[in-house]
């Protein structure tokens, strides 16, 4: 039947997913659900919506690309060594996709693939829930098995629920017009006005500049295996 729309793939409510996609790196996920990559690297785009963030049963980070991410972003990431695989570690939402060109400065993006889903919203899990993905560069269906599982688990942890601010620190903008969001360079003029502090959300927000750049958190844990490599 002509004109039929395609499968929806993005769930409005996150209490509603359907479909996940698997990452390769239990690093990447971390970083995903608690609002530091703000990208996903597809070579195509996602529907806006909730997605489930399964981390592959093959995926692995090596231990320098983890202790570039805690000294390059001063975070304080748990150890991946070990870490469970095969399974949902929580949520997030495509806000809005746009050509790699248009984020090509940001570390999140990658020059390997032409679309930056862009990440608005996500709500990690506490615990994990075990669910068969793909890594085949595929959106996928959550089966009926896993289903509940999945949806309890986002009931449980929806107080988790947090924006990442992704747009404003791309310096996009969107707008909604029956339900299709559709993205909008932000390099338009600025508001007629004079005043150069008036705010305008096509303006890229001001930065504070601090005479002593932050330290990353230390590692405290005397058990960690990346103690010896920070030495």
């Amino acid at each position: 039947m002509s004109g039929r729309p395609k499968n929806k793939t993005g769930a409005n409510d996150p209490t509603e997913v359907t479909h996940g996609f698997t990452i390769n790196n239990p690093a990447w996920a971390w970083l995903i659900l608690n609002g530091h990559k703000i990208i996903e690297n597809r070579d195509f785009k996602l529907q806006p919506g909730w997605y489930a963030v399964h981390v592959g049963a093959t995926a692995d980070c090596s231990i320098n690309e983890e202790l570039s991410y805690v000294k390059d972003l001063h975070i304080h990431m748990p150890p991946l060594l070990g870490v469970e695989k095969g399974v949902v570690y929580g949520l997030c939402k495509i806000g809005t996709s746009v050509p790699y060109e248009q984020c090509k400065k940001n570390r999140w993006s990658s020059h390997h693939y032409a679309v930056c889903n862009i990440i608005t919203d996500v709500i990690p899990f506490t615990k994990t829930v075990k669910v068969s993905g793909n890594l085949n560069n595929q959106v996928w269906p959550i089966t009926k098995e896993s289903t509940p599982l999945v949806h309890q688990a986002v009931k449980e942890n929806l107080y988790k629920k947090k924006a990442t601010g992704a747009l404003r620190s791309l310096g996009l903008s969107v707008y909604c017009a029956n339900e299709t969001i559709q993205v909008v360079q932000a390099n338009k003029q600025a508001t007629k006005t004079n005043r150069v502090d008036d705010y305008s959300p096509d303006r890229p927000a001001k930065t504070m500049k601090t005479s002593v750049e932050p330290k990353p958190l230390p590692i405290k844990s005397t058990g960690d295996i990346r103690n010896f490599f920070c030495k």
